[in-house]
Formats: structure tokens, C-alpha cells, sequence
């Protein structure tokens, strides 16, 4: 795919002879770095004007391929100006480096290209930033390429805003090369904004070596919200599951928030302890954490943990988790009721037609790991 491991962006002609200008052979527009190759389309269906490009466009072409900027030619009723930098495609090599654009980014899994990521480059007064996603449910080992050279990686977490030197990391030509573990649904940022030399270790991050770990699996209170349809008694429970494996439907296709409860007896150990860290193993799709009447935050996604030192004190302390789900099961369980009795309404029911129920609310355990000073 000769396009892996780039970025690109598509505009039509009033945008590309507005707001494009040619500057250090890139054709630069405002809020975007500059781009490398321009690539004229072969196929105009709409256009009556059939596969033949515009006067205009073939003038502003040349008047960018006189200014250095790389053009990748497709339509074949078209010639633009004789010069090393126009193409005539369609391309069919692997990459673009042959035009002297080698790719951006990389991510590779087990030898082979991984799938399911999601990324964006931008540079911002000197630095070189990447957002990386790993866009699949599963813990997983990847490796990736930055072209970048002679710039220390560091990792920046969007959940906490800390910043971290990555230990392992190597450059080979114009690239750098980072190898991380990502979690399911996790989001990062590499960013390049210092000099640095190669580190090579095998330290990896681990878990602290002296933590204590306290489950709260026993007596949750689960108040459901009856204005979106939910019982109107509190459910009592000593294993979280999910929503939908509830026999009453009210809880069933719940769809609203739905708060959890409980109460958790500390000593001074935990009170004096260097940190604090709520855990949840799932959570369907969003919670706020309120520890003794204080809103402590907000979890939406993996490690579904939560730092909530300072928050507890000697004694008892009361807990809630208000847990948000979709819209999903709701509309899937009025379907199954008369018009009258539905709280929801959708203009196309049918795309639900087969579908089945998403999990919902807290499943699995919530931890307090206790870590010492």
C-alpha cells in the first residue's frame, strides 16, 4: 500500500488555487505544515469536462512543479510541463521514498504491519509531536518508525499530562525507531523536542514493589435513574456484572447513568500511604468517582484507574461511581414495546435490526491499590 506510513488530505480546486502557495518545494496552505507531493486525480465523473483537466489547473500544476514541489500526474488526457518532478501515474512502487519522501510513520506487530492504529504528525515551535491509537480491544507489542533523527522520544500521557523518557529507543538513517506496549483503547503522545542520543536497557516499567491491594467485590448499592426507565428499588450486589445479563428488562436495556455505592473502612496506613489508585477491570463506557461527597474525576478509558490519594480518610469512607452507558440498548429494547410505552425514538430503527446488546456498567472487580512511600 504505497500510502502506509503517510498523512495526506484531500481539498478540491478552489481551496488547492485560494489558499495554496508554493514555498521551499511545498505547496503550503494555512494550518498545515506543507505537502510534499501533489497527486491530480485521473477519474472526473461528475465533471463535464471528463478526464481532462482545467487551463487553470494545469497552469497552477506547473507553476508548482517549477517551484520544487513533487506532482504525481493521473490523468492521462493531460500533460503538464517536461520536468523530474512530475510523475505519471498511477504508482504502483511501494513507498513514495523514490520521490524522495520517505514514510512518516511506521507501526509494525510481530514482524508485520499492525492494523487498527491510528495516528497523526504535527510540528509545533521545533517539536515533533505524534498521537498514536491503538484502535483495537487487546493489549498489544508494537513497533514504531518516526521520521525524526538526532531527538530524544519522550511519552506523554493525555490522561495524567506526566511526561516520561522512553528507555528504548535506536535511529537508523532518517528515522527512529521506539518499541511500547499499548493498552486496549489506549491514546499517547510521542513528542520529539530535545537533543538526545539512542538509550538502549532493559528496564521496563513494572508495578510498584511495595503495594497493598484492597477489593471492594461486597455490598454495592446500584440506584438506577426511573426517569430513563430504571427500577425504582436500588440493586444490591456482591459480583459486578453487566447490565444486560440482568433477567429484568428494566435494567436489561437500561440505557442513562446508574450510580454505585459503597462503603470502604481504612486504617492510617492507607490514610499515609505515598499513593492511592482506583482500579476498575471494565467499565461500559464512562464513570465520575465521588469519594466521601468530592468529585475526585472522571475514567472513560483503559487502565480505568483513577489516582485518588489525599481522598481517603481514617474510618469509614463512602464511595460512588456514576456509571454512563450508550444509547444502544435502550432503542434496541424499545423496539420490542408498543409506540406508547417507547422513551426513545430514532428515524432508522432497522440499523438495529439483528444487532445485539452492548455490555453496560461496572463488570469485573474495583481495586484500591495502596502504594507505599
Amino acid at each position: 500500500h504505497a500510502l502506509r506510513g503517510y498523512r495526506y488530505d484531500s481539498f478540491n480546486k478552489d481551496a488547492l488555487f485560494r489558499l495554496g502557495k508554493p514555498y521551499d518545494r511545498r505547496l503550503v496552505v494555512p494550518g498545515q505544515p506543507g505537502y510534499k507531493l501533489l497527486v491530480l486525480p485521473g477519474a472526473h465523473r461528475m465533471d463535464p469536462g471528463g478526464n481532462q483537466l482545467s487551463e487553470k489547473t494545469t497552469l497552477f500544476a506547473n507553476a508548482l512543479s517549477e517551484n520544487g514541489l513533487a506532482i504525481l500526474n493521473n490523468s492521462p488526457n493531460t500533460k503538464l510541463n517536461h520536468s523530474i518532478l512530475v510523475h505519471n501515474g498511477p504508482w504502483k512502487k511501494a513507498d513514495l521514498t523514490t520521490l524522495g519522501i520517505v514514510p512518516d510513520f511506521l507501526a509494525d506487530e510481530k514482524g508485520k504491519p499492525a492494523t487498527g492504529i491510528a495516528w497523526n504528525h504535527r510540528r509545533l515551535s521545533g517539536s515533533d509531536i505524534y498521537f498514536i491509537s491503538n484502535q483495537q480491544p487487546k493489549h498489544r507489542m508494537l513497533n514504531f518508525s518516526f521520521r525524526v533523527k538526532g531527538m530524544q522520544p519522550d511519552l506523554w500521557n493525555p490522561l495524567t499530562g506526566k511526561v516520561t523518557a522512553i528507555n528504548n529507543w535506536s535511529t537508523s538513517g532518517e528515522h527512529t525507531f521506539v518499541p511500547l506496549p499499548m493498552n486496549e483503547g489506549e491514546a499517547l503522545f510521542i513528542i520529539f523536542s530535545r537533543a538526545g542520543n539512542p538509550v538502549y536497557t532493559s528496564r521496563l516499567p513494572g508495578s510498584p514493589e511495595k503495594a497493598d491491594m484492597i477489593i471492594l467485590n461486597d455490598n454495592w448499592k446500584i440506584q438506577f435513574d426511573t426517569a430513563y426507565g430504571g427500577p425504582v428499588k436500588p440493586l444490591l450486589s456482591n459480583a459486578l456484572k453487566s447490565w444486560t445479563e440482568s433477567a429484568n428488562d428494566s435494567v436489561r436495556y437500561y440505557s442513562g447513568t446508574a450510580v454505585y455505592s459503597n462503603i470502604i473502612k481504612v486504617n492510617r496506613k492507607v490514610v499515609k500511604a505515598g499513593r492511592v489508585l482506583l482500579f476498575i477491570d471494565s467499565l461500559y463506557n464512562i464513570a465520575e468517582i465521588t469519594i466521601n461527597g468530592k468529585p475526585f474525576g472522571t475514567i472513560w478509558t483503559y487502565p480505568f484507574q483513577l489516582d485518588i490519594s489525599g481522598a481517603l480518610k481514617r474510618g469509614n469512607n463512602s464511595i460512588e461511581i456514576a456509571v454512563s452507558n450508550t444509547w444502544h440498548n435502550r432503542l434496541i429494547g424499545d423496539q420490542k414495546l408498543p409506540a406508547d410505552k417507547r422513551r426513545t425514538w430514532t428515524t432508522a430503527p432497522f440499523r438495529l435490526q439483528g444487532k445485539a446488546l452492548e455490555p453496560a456498567g461496572i463488570t469485573g472487580m474495583v481495586k484500591i491499590l495502596v502504594i507505599d512511600k
